[in-house]
This record gives structure tokens, sequence and C-alpha cells, in this order.
């Protein structure tokens, strides 16, 4: 009973460790979500902290591909021609670069392309621009930003931040009138166990210590919940002694002590001894010399079971303990004399010597 509530409540543990751990993780997806959001967020800020630095360096341009009728809205153009030492070239431009791009004014655009490429922005300023707002947000979350230019040839040189580590691309801004500056971050999450509070962790490991402490204590838990016996004071009847003649039956059997066993091994009931006839001496225990008694005593040598039980035990016989007895006898009387004690069915058995024993399994064999 003990073992089965054990695995029921270790069953229970597991179970609910893992709904609970379960349960954590998807808020941890959930979190991680909102998280992806404030990161592309925070990177945009950071980019315009870095981009306001220059935006007041004065430059000359030479307006290219400016329509001369304009709207209030205007469609950012796919494709692109500038001019350089190389001549004309159209560049087209991606639809991705386009819905990325850090503005879809194409003045500015041309402002940026110039500015960035002699005031290129510096990307560990970026990148500690960009850590410096998720802290403000209570979001600890480790960042590395890239910084990728493409020139008219389509060279395309690229430079890291400080940190180096793995991490998943959160967002790329583009910057320039074809987008010639590539900005990317990248950020990394903690693991969802690294996440956990004091209160989730107490939660998680108080059970197992509820689960460890019940087991240690099981015996003495259930000794205490366990209702106790009332216990009654009745007054006490008192008794008059009165003196009672009883009247002994003078049966010779019961006088007798050394009996002699059918080989002619003698057995002292009182010694609890055999004396072979070869002077060879086996002592009984108390059990043995009471059984092996019930069987001299009886009528024919023959003793059933319940009968052997009753005299050696009483009421706390069992089979079991008579087999045990059974057999240990038969292991003493083989070591001194020639005798055993045999089954002869119905739960009948019978104290009888070797020849007897080899004559009757002869018979049984020719039946």
């Amino acid at each position: 009973m003990k073992r089965i509530i054990i695995s029921i409540l270790i069953a229970i543990c597991f179970v609910s460790t893992g709904w609970y751990a379960y349960n954590i993780h998807q808020d941890y997806l959930q979190k991680k979500t909102e998280w992806d959001e404030e990161a592309r967020e925070t990177f945009r800020e950071a980019v315009d902290i870095e981009v306001k630095k220059i935006s007041q360096i004065p430059i000359r341009i030479i307006p290219i591909n400016i329509p001369e009728v304009s709207t209030l809205e205007e469609p950012t153009s796919e494709s692109v021609k500038l001019g350089s030492i190389y001549g004309m070239k159209e560049y087209q431009t991606p639809q991705n670069k386009i819905l990325n791009s850090y503005t879809t004014d194409r003045k500015k655009n041309a402002i940026l392309s110039t500015l960035l490429k002699d005031h290129p922005i510096d990307i560990d300023s970026l990148n500690l621009h960009w850590d410096s707002l998720l802290i403000s947000r209570n979001h600890e979350l480790r960042t590395r930003t890239r910084y990728t230019t493409t020139d008219v040839l389509e060279h395309t040189d690229t430079i890291h931040s400080k940190q180096r580590f793995a991490a998943d691309s959160l967002i790329s801004i583009y910057l320039g009138y074809r987008y010639e500056v590539e900005l990317t971050g990248y950020i990394a999450y903690p693991r969802w166990w690294e996440t956990l509070t004091a209160q989730q962790v107490s939660l998680l490991v108080l059970l197992w210590i509820v689960c460890i402490v019940f087991i240690t204590f099981y015996d003495l838990i259930k000794k205490r919940l366990r209702p106790q016996p009332i216990i009654i004071e009745k007054e006490r009847t008192k008794y008059i002694e009165v003196e009672k003649i009883v009247q002994t039956t003078n049966n010779p059997k019961d006088k007798i002590t050394d009996y002699e066993l059918p080989d002619g091994t003698r057995f002292d009931s009182i010694r609890g001894e055999l004396h072979g006839i070869n002077n060879n001496i086996a002592s009984l225990s108390p059990q043995e010399t009471l059984m092996l008694t019930a069987f001299v005593k009886a009528e024919s040598y023959q003793v059933s079971m319940d009968e052997a039980m009753d005299i050696i035990w009483g009421s706390l016989g069992n089979p079991t303990k008579f087999h045990r007895l059974l057999q240990r006898l038969r292991n003493t009387l083989k070591g001194a004399t020639s005798v055993t004690i045999k089954n002869i069915g119905k739960g009948i058995y019978q104290l009888i010597g070797s020849k007897d024993v080899e004559e009757a399994e002869e018979i049984h064999s020719n039946m």
C-alpha cells in the first residue's frame, strides 16, 4: 500500500511540474513576440539618433530622376538612374528594400547617399543606443549590429559591432537614394528557463519538497493520522476465590518421555534428543520436539496437518509454517535415523521407516 501511494504521489508531481513548465514556456513564446516588436521599434529609434548626428551637415546635390510634376504622396520608384565616373546606370531596387527603407522621400534619400559616403554611421554607437533603449524598457536582451555599404559598382563592404555572438537577424533598414546603406540588427533571447522568476522556481520546487518530506516521514504521518483506539475504563468486578477439586486421569502415555522409533532409534522428548543405533546424538529444536512427540504418541504414527498445527502453534498456525518445520524435522531425522515422515494423502502424515517408504513407492509404481 505504501509503495502504491508513493508511486501515485510521484506521478502527480511529474504531471503537475510538466503542466506548469508547459504554461511557462507558452507564456515565454508570447513574450518573445512582444519583445520582437519592441526591439524593432527601439532599433528604428536608435537609427534616428545616429542619423540626426549628421542631419545638420550641409551638402550640394544635383537632382536626378526628379519629375517635373509631383504629388503630395509620391510612390517610391523601383528603379533609379545614377551618374558617376563610370557613366549613367539604372539600378533596380528590390521591393523588400523599398518597404524597409529609412525614408521614401527621394530628396532625403539623395542627401543621405552623399552624407553616408563621407560620414558613415558609427556601428558601435548605434548598438549602444539600441541597448540603452531596450534597458529603459526593462528588456536586457543581447544585441549586435551590422553596417553594409554598396557602391555604384555594387561592391559591398560590411562592418560588425564589437559584440559577436550567435543571434538571429531581426530587422534591416536601408538608407540612401538607391538604399546603398543597410543597417541590420541581430538579437539573442535568453532561454525560457533563464527567464523564470523566483516565485515560479519556488512553485516548481515546492511540490517536490512536499513529496520528499511525505515519503521520508510516511510512517510517522500514517501513525498520526490513524485513529487511536478509545480506551474505556470499566469498574473491575471483585471475585472471591473458591477452591475447586479437579479430578485427574492417569494416562500412561502422558508419563512416557522416552520413545523408540520404528528403526530402534531412541527419542528423548524431555531433552529433545535422538539417540541413534550407532550412539550418534542429534538435538531437536523445541518445535521439532513437539512435532515428533505428536507422531510417536499418535496411533499408527499418523497425524494430520491440522492436528499438528493446533498442537504446536494453536490458532497462529498456518500451512506455510507447518511445511517449513516438517522439512527441518525430516533433515534432522535423516542425520540420525532411517525413519522419515511421509505424506500419505488427504493432509495426513505418517512416521515411517525407510524400508516401508521403499516398499510403498514400489507398490505405487507397480500400480
